[in-house]
């Protein structure tokens, strides 16, 4: 299913310290209770970076970065931002030395020259969905995609020969 918007909830460390576990049941409860589920999908990912403004929330295709997200906020996100497209500035990152706020994750300038290499396929695969890996996105050799079973997901997980394995 293709959803229009995909919502990616950081679970580093930090942002879980934060309540990014509990932010994401409360904003699949509002985003189900508006009937928006098959439109709008939740997707938890790993660390973000950027932990000491988490919890961190951030709104694909239009790549806003949401810092210290609460539980509070969850209906203006939802109503504001996914529903009319217009995201809440008051959760977007704020430079200390600017007064404006940047509402693109690319134009932040902590993330800006960074070039991602692991973590550029952040969010296209929800770890709590490990069928996920099985994606064309993934690019994932064929042996690791076929050997996945329902009763234990990594039991024949393919390994590359390497000296460190």
């Amino acid at each position: 299913m293709a959803y229009r918007t995909h919502c990616l909830i950081c679970t580093g460390t930090g942002c879980v310290s934060g309540g990014s576990c509990n932010l994401r049941k409360i904003l699949e409860a509002e985003i189900a209770k508006r009937n928006l589920d098959k439109e709008i999908q939740v997707i938890t990912t790993g660390c973000q970076g950027f932990c000491a403004e988490g919890p961190i929330m951030i709104v694909q295709p239009d790549g806003v970065f949401y810092c210290r997200v609460g539980e509070r906020e969850v209906p203006q996100i939802v109503e504001e931002h996914l529903l009319k497209g217009r995201p809440v500035k008051k959760l977007l990152y704020t430079p200390p030395t600017d007064k404006a706020p940047i509402p693109a994750l690319k134009d932040i300038p902590f993330f800006a020259k960074q070039k991602l290499v692991v973590l550029r396929n952040r969010g296209l695969i929800d770890p709590d969905r490990i069928r996920a890996v099985s994606s064309p996105q993934t690019n994932a050799p064929a042996p690791i995609r076929s050997s996945i079973s329902k009763s234990n997901p990594l039991s024949k997980m393919f390994l590359p020969s390497s000296p460190y394995w």
